[in-house]
């Protein structure tokens, strides 16, 4: 696989062995006429060994027929001789026996005999009962005579008798001869026709596979040529999918090199196509998370799915110019002939980042109102709070003044009284020192906290408004305290705003049931928990629906932004806040920060 524009797609066998599949197809029908051609002409061999052996078989009855004639006339001159000199016929009885005078008819018997086994054995190719049956009378007829030959014909009845047989089996004889001739001429007339039927039956055959193998060819390479032209059609639907993608799409093989990128990818790092390819992906990704990637890279291929690179990680992704950038990867397996692919689908987010970064500045310009808000608020009960030690400060330095006159006479009261304007005087600087630290707007920076002194500090810091509500704090601390990686100003700002909520519920309680439970606990999912808990007069489940919503409240005069405020901190921490009504009075708000060991993670 290469990049697009520069080859296809690896098809399968079928299409990329076109060619190969038609040059078998092709060698298959030579090799059927091959066949066929070798067929005929073992067919015309065939014939023509028939045809020689019927011509010999045939010339060879012929021929001994024609001897056994000759050699039977010789054998009647000696029979007709003996038949001569048999008168008187008294006189037969003391002559010669016939063999012994006529030596050579011995000689013409054996020929006889020789004839009729050739005649007979000629014969049995054409499997007929009639030559059977004249053979098996010609050899009968043969016997006979030469029997009665070899008792020398001595007398007359036996020299007729030799003459009836000698006739009966030249008739036999000549009968055998004409029977063959005739079989041999039906053979040679069909022969001739059985082979041209047998080689147009062949032949029929033969172009009915033809025609059939030829129709079946072209249907297959129809069917080819329309698969082909799909497959093409689907390379180029891919093809323009991948191009007008509106995000980099980058193609990896099981080696991490790089084998396919769209338009987008060039765009977006910088360099041009053939300068992506065969390239480890590394290239793309900034140097000091390379050893990291290879890891990670190895770990994915293990169980290869679709789903997001590096979740809930930021991401960052390296130009050819070496300049970083946020990035989005959505990672997907595509199985292939040479392996297991990796396609990477690339976001650049640099613009929704720029737009978090500006959401992140208005929430902390946001929240920052809120606490100067919340400050007004709280001013009267400040400014009570500060009055007390000031009045103290003010009485001690009096008091100082007049014990400073007596110096000598007194020191360890004027000692006393000197710490304890010092008391006094830190503790409306610790005051003052939260007031600033809480209005003062800074940037949000996380630190490891401890979660614990973090709800401290905030009790301490609405002491003044809970001592003026007659509200008891109840702090229920998990022990060890949770270390939390938080903005400690935003959530103390979460936590004044739930408190002040809790106190103002409870307007209605009588005094002596006023109280706000707070407490922490560590969790198991690497968060830790935080819920103030009032008994005050509750929420409605409409109010509960509503009361994280912009601008809604349940407070006469209230804006409705202290905990919408409240919620958007809290999730910008990754946690959550909920509220929840209680199995009696009041209502519970909770929320979630992250442990430090989960911030590591």
């Amino acid at each position: 696989m290469k990049a697009i524009g520069q080859t296809r797609a690896k098809p399968t066998w079928w299409f990329s062995n076109v060619g190969t599949y038609r040059f078998v197809v092709y060698g298959v029908n030579v090799t059927l006429l091959m066949s066929v051609v070798s067929f005929m002409e073992g067919q015309r061999q065939n014939y023509k060994s028939t045809t020689e052996r019927m011509n010999r078989y045939h010339l060879t009855t012929v021929a001994e027929a024609i001897a056994v004639r000759e050699h039977l006339h010789v054998v009647e001159d000696a029979i007709v001789a003996r038949a001569l000199e048999a008168r008187p016929p008294t006189a037969i009885s003391s002559r010669e026996p016939l063999l012994v005078a006529y030596p050579r008819i011995g000689t013409v018997l054996y020929l006889v005999e020789a004839n009729i086994e050739k005649i007979t054995t000629a014969q049995s190719v054409f499997h007929d009962s009639n030559f059977e049956e004249l053979a098996a009378r010609s050899k009968r007829q043969f016997s006979d005579l030469r029997a009665n030959i070899s008792d020398g014909l001595t007398q007359p009845s036996k020299v007729e008798s030799a003459k009836r047989q000698l006739a009966g089996l030249a008739l036999t004889v000549e009968q055998l001869r004409r029977l063959h001739t005739m079989e041999y001429d039906k053979l040679a007339t069909a022969l001739p026709l059985n082979n041209n039927r047998h080689v147009q039956l062949v032949i029929a055959i033969v172009t009915t596979l033809l025609a059939v193998s030829f129709v079946f060819t072209r249907q297959i390479f129809k069917m080819i040529e329309r698969a082909t032209d799909a497959l093409s059609r689907s390379e180029e639907r891919y093809r323009t999918l991948l191009e007008s993608a509106p995000n980099a799409i980058v193609i990896v093989d099981s080696d991490a090199r790089i084998v396919l990128v769209n338009s987008q990818a060039e765009l977006m790092f910088g360099y041009r196509r053939e300068d992506f390819i065969g390239q480890p992906v590394e290239m793309l990704i900034p140097l000091r998370y390379h050893d990291r990637h290879r890891q990670k890279r190895q770990k994915y291929l293990q169980q290869p799915v679709l789903r997001p690179m590096g979740e809930q990680l930021d991401l960052c992704g390296c130009r050819k110019d070496g300049s970083e950038f946020p990035v989005e990867v959505t990672l997907g397996p595509i199985e292939t002939e040479e392996g297991i692919f990796v396609e990477s689908t690339i976001h650049d987010i640099t613009v929704r980042k720029n737009l978090e970064q500006e959401a992140a500045e208005y929430r902390d310009t946001l929240s920052h109102v809120s606490r100067i808000s919340t400050m007004g608020e709280m001013a009267t009960g400040i400014a009570h709070e500060l009055n007390q030690p000031l009045t103290a400060i003010a009485a001690y330095s009096f008091t100082a003044k007049g014990l400073a006159e007596q110096v000598t006479e007194c020191p360890h009261e004027l000692r006393e009284i000197l710490e304890k304007l010092e008391d006094q005087a830190i503790r409306a600087g610790d005051i003052v020192q939260r007031l600033r630290k809480f209005a003062t707007k800074t940037d949000s920076v996380r630190t490891i906290t401890d979660l614990n002194a973090l709800v401290g500090d905030v009790a301490k810091f609405v002491e003044p408004d809970s001592r003026k509500a007659e509200t008891v704090l109840t702090l229920e601390f998990d022990e060890p305290s949770p270390k939390v990686m938080v903005d400690e100003i935003q959530v103390q700002q979460v936590l004044v705003n739930l408190i002040r909520n809790a106190i103002d519920a409870m307007q209605e309680t009588p005094t002596s049931r006023r109280e706000i439970t707070i407490s922490t606990r560590a969790l198991q999912n690497g968060q830790a928990e935080v819920t103030v808990s009032d008994v005050g007069k509750g929420l409605s489940n409409d109010e509960l629906e509503h009361v994280f919503d912009a601008f809604y409240s349940t407070k006469q005069g209230g804006m409705g932004l202290g905990m919408r405020i409240s919620r958007t901190i809290v999730e910008a921490h990754g946690g959550t806040l909920w509220a929840k009504p209680n199995n009696g009075a009041g209502v519970t708000f909770a929320f979630t920060v992250p442990l430090e060991n989960s911030h590591e993670q």
